[in-house]
């Protein structure tokens, strides 16, 4: 039992570090026209997910310059670092679908799927850091709110899964 509500947590807070950097990023670039020119086409690696809804969040937060210039400042040293374990996580789950419909052996997709596993710890760890980071420059009343608008947010989540079982 323990240990599910530490993974549900660490997952959490993997989840929303992944979500800070993102939303940080973006609401920093003017109507979103940078970040997407960055994507590429869209058969691409796909937009972060939760993005535009952390962008809310931080808008809710009434952060001052000082703190966007700081978040920006960050997330620019981490850009590149971040788009490309993306791009390679894009890279290698495609290539394990392909090996998948290929028919390949189980111990290649066993080593795909490992590899997957291992980016997206990378990935987590990265996303974590960035939480860290943006919580650390939060004011304790912006911390509070932010506590508040998660619970809102899991809250709408969790509404929307159960109706989502009921309805299968």
């Amino acid at each position: 039992m323990k240990t599910i509500k530490l993974t549900t947590w660490l997952t959490s807070l993997a989840v929303a570090g992944f979500l800070a950097g993102v939303g940080a990023l973006i609401a920093t670039l003017p109507a979103g026209e940078a970040w997407a020119a960055t994507q590429g086409p869209r058969h691409g690696p796909p937009s972060p997910p939760g993005a535009m809804q952390f962008r809310m969040l931080l808008r809710d937060l009434d952060l001052n310059e000082q703190q966007r210039d700081t978040i920006r400042e960050m997330l620019d040293g981490q850009r590149e670092a971040m788009m490309d374990v993306h791009q390679r996580l894009f890279e290698v789950r495609k290539s394990l679908h392909d090996a998948a419909i290929r028919g390949d052996d189980e111990s290649i997709l066993r080593g795909l799927a490992d590899e997957v596993g291992k980016i997206e710890g990378e990935a987590a760890l990265a996303q974590a850091k960035q939480l860290s980071g943006v919580i650390a420059i939060l004011e304790p009343e912006q911390k509070s709110k932010l506590g508040e608008l998660r619970a809102e947010a899991e809250s709408r989540r969790d509404d929307r899964r159960q109706r989502f079982r009921e309805e299968r």
